[in-house]
């Protein structure tokens, strides 16, 4: 009786094991690492006094993108990210404005919320943007992550991310003032040279399809 029960019991620790492993496995690989953050239609304005560039709380939203291609929104989305105290430079065709030092990024979740979700935080150490006509421009850059709820797929220091830019503001000169609305693109990879545009590759490639979106969203303001 005593050795049926002891055989038993061991089928049913061996099938209970057994389980709890493929739960394990199952909750593994449900946590899918982060290959960009897509953040649309932030707000942004330019001074071509001070040179300072600023991105607050936009119309559009955010969403996170897995290796595995499935997708998750963030609610409220704000990306904050913030030029002053970096040092700027333009260049001889005026074409081309870059920034180093220590500047702000920041991503947030329920941006309305008195204590809005910290998803990522860090410092923006380089920033190149440059004019592509018609108000347009894009850009490249990198931040050192802090903090934040995603920062462990992004590295827990020295981070880096790349941004595509795009507007229908009116940036035609970096000596003059500008706003309006800005596509960024944040990756755990190293675009390029810090602080200078690439040629080609993701970066432009994804403004190519923001700007459509961007120019939808104008049009329904302008309506109001």
């Amino acid at each position: 009786m005593i050795k049926t029960f002891d055989i038993r019991f061991r089928r049913i620790s061996k099938i209970c094991s057994t389980s709890l492993f493929a739960v394990l496995c199952c909750v593994s690989a449900s946590a899918v690492p982060i290959a960009q953050i897509d953040v649309n239609a932030l707000g942004v304005s330019y001074n071509g006094t001070t040179h300072d560039y600023v991105t607050s709380i936009g119309l559009g939203s955010a969403f996170v993108t897995h290796d595995d291609s499935s997708t998750d929104p963030i609610a409220a989305p704000a990306l904050y990210m913030q030029t002053a105290g970096m040092a700027s430079s333009i260049s001889l065709d005026g074409s081309t404005i870059s920034y180093t030092g220590s500047g702000l990024l920041k991503l947030v979740a329920n941006a309305f919320n008195p204590s809005p979700t910290v998803l990522l935080e860090g410092t923006l150490v380089s920033l190149s943007l440059q004019l592509t006509g018609g108000g347009l421009y894009v850009g490249t850059g990198q931040f050192n992550v802090s903090s934040g709820s995603l920062a462990a797929d992004f590295g827990a220091s020295g981070g880096v991310g790349t941004f595509g830019f795009s507007t229908l503001g009116g940036a035609t000169s970096w000596s003059t003032d500008f706003g309006g609305f800005v596509n960024v693109v944040l990756q755990a990879g190293l675009p390029g040279t810090p602080g200078s545009v690439p040629d080609g590759g993701m970066t432009i490639s994804l403004l190519g399809i923001s700007i459509l979106g961007l120019g939808a969203g104008y049009r329904r303001i302008v309506r109001r």
